[in-house]
């Protein structure tokens, strides 16, 4: 009897561990097992897959060697590390190791893709600026900068200093995207170990385990999958980061002040890094900042006013210095405003149920019709997973009173992402297809011409309630905690066939929309040329070639160039530009330092005017045209 209440004991001792070891064991085989069958399907790339499939195993091997810190309190940076792993192994079985190639920039030539990569490209290539995210030959004369060309301000500054030392051409979209996903799962179980320092994992049961398996809820997230046509959208780990804070915060506010200078700098950090991320995360992460100074005033009375200010100047004092580090003040703020699309990228009232056609149960969960096609920028489909743990966590908080901890002290960050959730409604709100009201009035908002894709803004509510209800779960009590959390991650892997689908993608030639001009005439026209001209510039009149091979042509032979697609632009200077091209080429007058890349509409009157004469040549379906050297004026 003795020996057999040793054993029970020391099984009783070794169960966390081996729960977290069977964790690691079946996460690995189900991203192993994907991986696999597309290398049998495709045998053509099955060389690629192999190496995708050694890594996994390597770091699944990492993520099994965690388990023995289970058995007893592991500290937090386990849990955080657990769901790093969690968060890169789904990234390798979605997206592979071939994204990580810098040198590698085929797959990039497409959509939103193409011009971030452009924008660092040509970044990389020029000597510093005032204020140092600005870029110069792009867009020449006028210019842009690595903030409104969306090039991950954060990274491109970083690597300006060494790119001389950097391959050409070089890349880092695809570290971005291992990152998101990375610092998503680290954030997410970050969460989960240090916003519930009580209940199952108080006393080292599952305190691996439960971040684990809330890193994988999060970097499930449909919303974060959709945005891969956006790498610097990907880092909705900041969403995640900034809604964990201010839990943690709203509850050690209920017992003391402590912590007070670690959170003010955590904000900054996040604020921070979410200023050279993306302007929206960043409105997202001042959003949540300002409902936690709000909880501590209000609720929590220990919060005085003084601290609030010097913490919302400490704030401040960091966004504004590294925005205009990027760019972001390049732009003058009323040629920030799109007022013809203000709020046309909206969210429907059913954005968090709508399945949108990616649910494997779909015949039994809704999926609507949206209103318009644009409102795809505000689908925030839970999953399946996370819509039972929403119901299971209301169940929970009914039977459970120290399960309401969660929610206690808080409501501000609930009122702050409704808030959110009705901004990205927009004036014309519709629910399930349908138009319910439309306000016409809040389209003069100016924030709706700021953001226009408004629906983005429904990520936080997506999110908040996403941990809340796993934090939630996780309070059930030692004999249901896991389970629950298990089951409602197994649906939410099955209900979700987005990551299948685009991991596909990886074996596919990649969609180029313009292919690059690689006919060796273009090298001899550019060669000694300063500047590519398109005639007409965008947005000049007619636009002389596609703005991606004319770009690339450009930087390929170190020369500007008069095109780009930009996020926003100073407008009322780009005008007078295009008024002074006008004049110029109705002058006659050529520069011998420019090669010209003309409509086919402007090409004879082009020809008529110069002076001096220009040599031109139809090359990749392009009129171009170069000063002839023989009529210039010798001596």
């Amino acid at each position: 009897m003795t020996a057999a209440i040793r054993a029970a004991a020391a099984l009783a001792r070794w169960m966390p561990a081996l729960m977290f070891l069977a964790f690691a064991l079946a996460f690995t085989a189900y991203c192993l097992a994907f991986v696999l069958a597309l290398a049998q399907r495709f045998p053509a790339s099955a060389a690629a897959l192999h190496v995708d499939a050694w890594a996994i195993a390597a770091l699944g091997t990492a993520l099994a060697l965690l388990a023995p810190l289970a058995r007893r309190d592991a500290p937090p940076s386990a849990g955080i590390l657990a769901g790093a792993l969690v968060g890169a192994l789904l990234y390798l079985r979605t997206f592979g190791w071939a994204w990580l190639d810098p040198t590698a920039i085929d797959w990039l030539l497409q959509g939103d893709l193409a011009q971030h990569y452009t924008g660092w490209a040509f970044f990389r290539q020029e000597p510093w600026q005032s204020p140092p995210g600005t870029i110069a030959t792009l867009r020449y004369p006028v210019g842009t900068s690595v903030f409104f060309t969306d090039a991950h301000p954060l990274l491109a500054l970083l690597l300006k200093p060494f790119a001389g030392w950097l391959p050409q051409p070089f890349q880092y979209i695809g570290l971005t995207y291992l990152m998101s996903w990375t610092l998503m799962g680290a954030s997410a179980a970050a969460v989960a170990r240090l916003a519930v320092p009580s209940g199952p994992a108080s006393d080292g049961r599952d305190a691996l385990l439960v971040p684990a398996l809330v890193a994988l809820m999060a970097v499930l997230s449909p919303v974060m999958v959709m945005r891969i046509g956006h790498d610097t959208l990907t880092a909705q780990w900041l969403v995640v980061a900034a809604t964990g804070l201010a839990i943690w915060r709203a509850q050690r506010l209920a017992e003391s002040d402590a912590g007070e200078p670690r959170a003010r700098l955590a904000w900054c950090v996040l604020a921070g890094v979410a200023s050279l991320t993306h302007l929206y995360l960043l409105a997202m992460v001042l959003a949540v900042f300002a409902a936690d100074r709000l909880q501590g005033l209000l609720v929590a009375r220990s919060l005085r006013w003084r601290a609030t200010v010097s913490d919302s100047a400490s704030v401040l004092a960091t966004c504004i210095p590294l925005l205009w580090l990027a760019g972001a003040f390049t732009v003058p703020r009323d040629q920030t405003l799109d007022a013809g699309n203000a709020g046309r990228w909206s969210a429907d009232l059913t954005s968090l149920v709508d399945t949108h056609g990616v649910s494997n149960l779909a015949a039994w969960l809704p999926g609507w019709r949206m209103t318009r096609p644009e409102q795809w920028e505000g689908w925030a489909y839970l999953g399946a997973g996370a819509l039972l743990a929403t119901a299971l966590a209301v169940v929970v908080l009914v039977l459970r009173r120290d399960a309401r901890r969660v929610l206690q002290r808080s409501s501000t960050l609930w009122l702050a992402a409704l808030g959110m959730f009705l901004f990205a409604l927009s004036p014309l709100v519709t629910a399930a297809g349908s138009t319910l009201a439309e306000f016409e009035s809040l389209r003069g908002i100016s924030l709706y011409s700021l953001f226009r894709s408004c629906g983005r803004f429904v990520w936080p509510l997506h999110y908040l309630l996403l941990l809340v209800s796993l934090l939630v779960l996780a309070r059930a009590g030692r004999l249901f905690a896991v389970p629950l959390l298990v089951f409602v991650c197994l649906l939410q892997v099955y209900d979700l066939r987005l990551h299948d689908s685009f991991g596909q993608r990886r074996v596919q030639a990649p969609k180029i929309e313009h292919a690059p001009w690689t006919d060796p005439r273009w090298t001899v026209l550019a060669e000694g040329r300063r500047h590519l001209e398109l005639v007409s510039g965008d947005g000049c009149g007619r636009q002389a070639a596609p703005w991606l091979p004319a770009t690339h042509l450009a930087l390929r032979h170190g020369m500007t160039v008069n095109s780009g697609y930009v996020a926003r632009m100073d407008r009322s200077r780009w005008e007078r530009y295009c008024v002074l091209q006008r004049e110029l080429l109705e002058s006659g007058a050529r520069r011998a330092d420019t090669l010209y890349l003309l409509h086919a509409e402007y090409l004879d009157a082009f020809r008529a005017a110069s002076s001096p004469a220009v040599r031109c040549e139809t090359i990749s379906g392009q009129h171009a045209c170069v000063v002839d050297v023989g009529s210039l004026p010798q001596g």
